[in-house]
C-alpha cells in the first residue's frame, strides 16, 4: 500500500540519535581529498601535517562546520601569514585541535601554539570569526561532551600577549552551551557569539547574546527559553524580516515532534546606552498559530538555508494535515504538506511557499501559490498501482473534490507496460522527468459533469500542464 507523508515522523528521532551517535563516537575520519587545505593544494604543508600526526592519530570532521575539512588556515596572530588549523584524533579517541605554522624564511611548517583542551566525544563546532574586531579573527571551538547539551565553547585569541612557539594558547573565555552560532544582530558590522544554554534537570534554559569587549566576552542580551525540550539541535542568526534582525531555533519535544523558536533582536531604549546595547524578545510560537488543529510540528527546511524562496530573509517549515481526511485517520496514514511562515516584523507570519514531499516516491512538488487553499491530496486506492498520490481539487466549505492529475513513480523498467496501459484506457498523461531509475508521471483527471461552469472553470485554471509540473517536481537526493 502507499503511504504518503510529508515528514515521517520518525525523522526527528532519527536525525537526534545520528547526531547523538555521531557526537558520541566521534568516527568521523576524513577521507585523503580533505588533507587538503582550504586555499587549495599545499603540498608542503599536507606533508608536514601527515608527518606531524601523533602515531595512529587521523584527522577528524567537525559535526558542525560550513565545508567539511581538516585543514584550515588564516592568520590568527596578526603578522600577515596564515597558520594551519588541523582537526584529529589521537589513538585513544580523543579529538584534538593542533596548531601549524610556516617558517619566514625557509618556508617549512612546523607545530607553533598547544591546545590543551580535548573531547573523546568529538569537536561539534569550529569557527574563525573576528569577535574583538582588531582584525584578526579568533579562534572558536566547541568540544562535545557525553550529554549532546552539555557542550563547551573555548574562545581563543592566537595575539595572547608573549605566546611563541611550543607554548600553550590559553582560552581567553569558555562557555557552557547546546547550540552555537554567530551573526551580526545589531548591524554593526561587528559578530556575535548566540548560544542556547541548558539544564536538563532543572528543566530550564536560557538564549544569551555574547559580545567580546575590551575586558573579554560579556553577555550582551538573555531570555528565558524553553526548557523542558529534549534538546536544541539547530540555529540559525540573521533576518528574520525585512527591517529585523533575530535568532531561530530548532528543538526536539519527542520522538515524534519538532519545534521552532524565533526571536526578534530589539534596541534598547535611550536609556540603555553602549555599543550593541539590546534585547530579545520571543515572536514565535504565537497564540494564532499555537491553537492551530491543523498544525503538526515546524522545523527548518531540509537543505540548510531556511530561505526557502531566496529573498534573504528566515522562513521555517510549519507541517500541515491535508484537508478534507476522515477523523479517524490514523496518525501514522495522515497526509500532510509544508507551509514555509515568514515574519511580518510584527505579529503575524505569512505563507511564502508550500510543498508537497513524499518520502516512498523520493519527490517533493512546489504546490502552485494560485492554488490557495484550494488542494489536497489522497492515497491511490489501487492496490496494484506504482507508487503514487493523488492532487485534488478541494472545496473547503462544500467538501467538493475532484482529481487533478494523479502523480506516479514508476520503475523505468515497466515504464512501456504502463504507457500501453493508459493508451488503452485513453487517459490523459505527461512524462514529466527520468531520475534514478525511475520514470515520473502525470496522469491527469476531469472535473465531474454536475459542477457548474463556474466550478469547472476554476478546476480548468488550477491544471497544470507537462512544463508547468516538470518545474515543480524535484527528486530527493539519494543517500
Amino acid at each position: 500500500m502507499n503511504v504518503s507523508r510529508v515528514r515521517m515522523p520518525a525523522l526527528a528521532a532519527v536525525a537526534l540519535l545520528i547526531a547523538i551517535v555521531t557526537s558520541a563516537c566521534s568516527m568521523r575520519s576524513a577521507p585523503a581529498d580533505l588533507l587538503l587545505p582550504v586555499h587549495g593544494a599545499d603540498e608542503e604543508l599536507t606533508k608536514a601535517v601527515s608527518q606531524m600526526l601523533p602515531d595512529n592519530a587521523s584527522l577528524t570532521l567537525v559535526d558542525r562546520e560550513q565545508k567539511p575539512q581538516t585543514i584550515r588556515q588564516a592568520d590568527l596572530d596578526g603578522d600577515g601569514r596564515a597558520e594551519a588549523i588541523v582537526t584529529y584524533k589521537d589513538e585513544s579517541e580523543q579529538s584534538k585541535v593542533m596548531l601549524l605554522r610556516q617558517d619566514k624564511t625557509r618556508g617549512r611548517w612546523s607545530k607553533w601554539a598547544t591546545i590543551e583542551e580535548n573531547s573523546s566525544f568529538g569537536i561539534d563546532w569550529l569557527k574563525l570569526v573576528d569577535l574583538n574586531f582588531d582584525g584578526t579573527p579568533e579562534l572558536l571551538v566547541g568540544f562535545n561532551s557525553y550529554e549532546p547539551n552539555q557542550r563547551t565553547l573555548y574562545v581563543y585569541n592566537g595575539r595572547q600577549a608573549g605566546l611563541q612557539t611550543g607554548m600553550t594558547l590559553k582560552p581567553a573565555a569558555e562557555l557552557p552551551y547546546a547550540i552555537v552560532d554567530d551573526g551580526d544582530l545589531d548591524d554593526d558590522g561587528r559578530k556575535e557569539l548566540v548560544l542556547v544554554q541548558q539544564d536538563n534537570e532543572k528543566l530550564e534554559a536560557s538564549l544569551s547574546v555574547y559580545r567580546m569587549e575590551a575586558t573579554g566576552l560579556k553577555r550582551n542580551a538573555t531570555i528565558a527559553a524553553d526548557g523542558g525540550v529534549n534538546g536544541y539541535y539547530d540555529i540559525r542568526v540573521g533576518k528574520i524580516a525585512n527591517d529585523r534582525k533575530g535568532i531561530m531555533l530548532q528543538a526536539s519535544l519527542g520522538a515524534h515532534t519538532e519545534a521552532v523558536y524565533m526571536y526578534a533582536w530589539e534596541k534598547r531604549s535611550a536609556a540603555h546606552t553602549g555599543a550593541g546595547a539590546g534585547q530579545l524578545r520571543e515572536v514565535f510560537p504565537s497564540d494564532v498559530i499555537s491553537r492551530d488543529s491543523e498544525l503538526v510540528e515546524t522545523y527548518f527546511p531540509m537543505g540548510g538555508t531556511s530561505d526557502s524562496n531566496s529573498d534573504g530573509i528566515l522562513d521555517f517549515a510549519a507541517e500541515r494535515t491535508a484537508p478534507g481526511q476522515p477523523e479517524d485517520t490514523p496518525y501514522s496514514n495522515l497526509l500532510t504538506f509544508q507551509e514555509y511562515l515568514q515574519w511580518d516584523g510584527k505579529k503575524d507570519f505569512s505563507v511564502v511557499g508550500r510543498m508537497y514531499e513524499d518520502f516512498a516516491m523520493g519527490i517533493r512538488v512546489h504546490i502552485p501559490e494560485q492554488w490557495g487553499d484550494h488542494f489536497t491530496f489522497a492515497l491511490l486506492t489501487d492496490p496494484s498501482s506504482y507508487e503514487g498520490i493523488q492532487f485534488q481539487m478541494y472545496e473547503p466549505s462544500s467538501g467538493a473534490r475532484a482529481r487533478l492529475f494523479d502523480l506516479l513513480a514508476i520503475p523505468a523498467a515497466k515504464w512501456e507496460e504502463a504507457k500501453e496501459g493508459l493508451e488503452k484506457g485513453s487517459e490523459a498523461y505527461s512524462k514529466l522527468l527520468v531520475a534514478s531509475g525511475m520514470v515520473y508521471m502525470a496522469v491527469y483527471g476531469t472535473p465531474p459533469e454536475n459542477w457548474s461552469q463556474q466550478a469547472k472553470d476554476a478546476y480548468q485554471a488550477m491544471l497544470l500542464n507537462e512544463n508547468q509540473l516538470s518545474q515543480r517536481l524535484q527528486v530527493m537526493e539519494r543517500p
